[in-house]
Formats: C-alpha cells, structure tokens, sequence
C-alpha cells in the first residue's frame, strides 16, 4: 500500500489537525491530537518517511495475531511486520528465504556463546580447550578446531547438521574426563577421531542427539562414564567405529 496523499486541515483548536492518507484500497482518517500531541509546524516531518508520529506518552501498535493467523497471510509482502501472540514476538517476513523470521529480544542470556570461529572458544591450554561449565556454546557454520574440547558439563548445540560443524582434520574432538551434553551438530575428524574420553571417577554423564559423526579416522573411545545416552545418531563414512568400556 502506497500513500498517494497527506492533507493538514486546521480545526476548531489550532493544535488539532486531520491527516488523511489515501490508500490504494481504503482511506485512513486520524487525527493529530491522538497521534502527535504537541504538534510543532516548525519541526517538520523527517523527508524520508512516509509517516513520522510523535509522542512522549504513546506508542506505536501493529497487527496482533496468532501463529496460524501469521502464516496464513497469503503471499506477504518483503518486510511485513507483525507480532505474534503466541510467540510473544515480532515477526518479519523474508521473501528469499519464503519464511517468517522472529525478532530477537534484547535480553540476551550470560549464560550463551555464538561460536562463529574457534576464536569464540576458550583459548586453548595444556593442549586442549575447556569449555566453562553450564554454558551453551551455539555452533554457527563450520569450526576448524586446532586442539581437542575439553566438555567441561557444558551444552554444544547447532540448529542445522547440514551447517553446523566441528571439524579436526588428523586430531581429536573431544578429549578428556568429563561430559556435557551435544546435539545438532556434524562431528567430523578425517584421519583423526571424534571422541576420546575417560572418566576416572565414574560419575560423569554424556548425552548426544540428533548428530552426525562423519568421515572420520576412528569414532573412538569412551571409557568409564556413569551415563552415556546418545539418540538418533547418523555414522557415515567412518573407518573405525566407537568402544565403550
């Protein structure tokens, strides 16, 4: 929808002043005194915008909606905003993807890192890198590792196999005594291997799901853990498989 006109008309009160905008398809009448208090004829409209509202003690309200309303909407347009009541979000529309995309909230968590490089890991020592326990390590694209992952009790977690990847060529993934949890991610170690871990104390717990372990050297060992649970777990292209002890 495209203005095709914006009118002033004073009325009885000099402060009061109707705009109409004229659409393709319908007219929206409003008034000023609702969407702009305090009017100022010399500090203009920005030259940009189609339509600038001011206030100090109001805001601005799109369309509410429910999820299956939202993806009802036929064929919506690049950039339609809405906010989903369901989600309690707002929601853009991205024609190139064909898809609703939520709006992230400002809140973020102290708790989360965005792994984008192996440089958003910890920086390594004693040849392996820790990971800081109770945090969530979101994998984002393929990650060349230089040493092993220490888990730590940590949560490695990607949204797509087909894009997230850890991946040493001829070293290891994950070493050490400890476990944590891992899901949505391609384990990938050519010539190399995937897992390496042993638990001496026997209280370690190590879950995995929604995986793959692919063209690796070896899957390798795990030895010693109080709990090991992996679910939906793709092997392919593998030389060795796995040992648990």
């Amino acid at each position: 929808m495209n203005p095709t006109n914006l009118t002033n008309e004073k009325q009885n009160s000099p402060l009061r002043f109707r705009r109409s905008l004229n659409f393709t398809h319908f007219t929206l009448t409003v008034y000023s005194s609702d969407l702009c208090p305090g009017w100022d004829r010399n500090n203009p409209p920005e030259a940009t915008a189609v339509l600038d509202v001011s206030s100090t003690t109001q805001g601005l309200l799109t369309p509410r909606m429910t999820t299956a309303q939202r993806n009802a909407i036929s064929t919506p347009a690049e950039g339609l905003l809405v906010f989903d009541t369901d989600t309690d979000s707002f929601h853009y529309y991205n024609t190139a993807t064909s898809s609703w995309i939520a709006i992230a909230s400002a809140v973020k968590r102290n708790n989360h890192v965005l792994v984008k490089s192996v440089n958003d890991l910890p920086a390594a020592s004693g040849g392996k890198i820790t990971l800081v326990s109770n945090v969530l390590y979101e994998i984002n694209g393929t990650i060349t590792l230089t040493d092993p992952i220490e888990i730590n009790g940590a949560y490695i977690a990607g949204s797509d196999t087909n894009e997230d990847v850890l991946f040493s060529s001829g070293g290891t993934i994950f070493t050490g005594s400890t476990g944590g949890s891992i899901r949505n991610v391609t384990l990938a170690a050519p010539g190399g291997t995937v897992f390496n871990l042993n638990d001496v104390t026997a209280t370690e717990s190590l879950v995995m799901q929604s995986c793959i372990v692919a063209n690796s050297g070896s899957v390798g060992a795990i030895q010693g853990f109080n709990l090991v649970f992996f679910n939906i777990i793709q092997y392919s292209g593998n030389s060795n498989g796995i040992t648990y002890t």
